[in-house]
């Protein structure tokens, strides 16, 4: 083999090593920008059911006696609450549930949803 042929070979090999790490490197970029978005998604649905808590907690202040005289009972079911941000909306929501304990117990139950992430969280409270 002369000196052309091995220059040439080399060079194949170190263009295809170039080549499958760039690819590797690729794969890697786009499975780490996928998790960031959903790492996102997970911290907005939290964010979206703890405002749901809120608003129960609001609306409970608002009802004198807490309670409309069932055992559990829907307040909001998929109130929306779409955002912007720089230039995509995202669509959210959240569902609120009252279980109702005692007329002064009271646990509140809000999932919040964005994109395909969902966060739940419960509290008790009482008067």
């Amino acid at each position: 083999m002369n000196e052309r042929g091995v220059i040439l070979l080399i060079c194949l090999i170190v263009m295809i090593a170039l080549l499958l790490l760039g690819s590797a490197l690729l794969v890697l970029t786009q499975s780490n920008y996928i998790s960031a978005g959903i790492e996102r998604d997970e911290k907005r649905a939290f964010y979206i059911a703890f405002a749901g808590v809120e608003r129960a907690i609001y609306e409970l202040n608002q009802d004198s006696d807490w309670s409309d005289g069932t055992p559990s009972s829907d307040l909001y079911t998929d109130e929306s609450l779409d955002y912007e941000a720089g230039d995509v909306t995202y669509a959210s929501s959240y569902t609120i549930v009252l279980t109702n304990r005692s007329k002064d117990d009271v646990r509140i139950k809000s999932t919040g949803k964005v994109n395909n992430s969902e966060r739940k969280i419960s509290v008790r409270i009482t008067r």
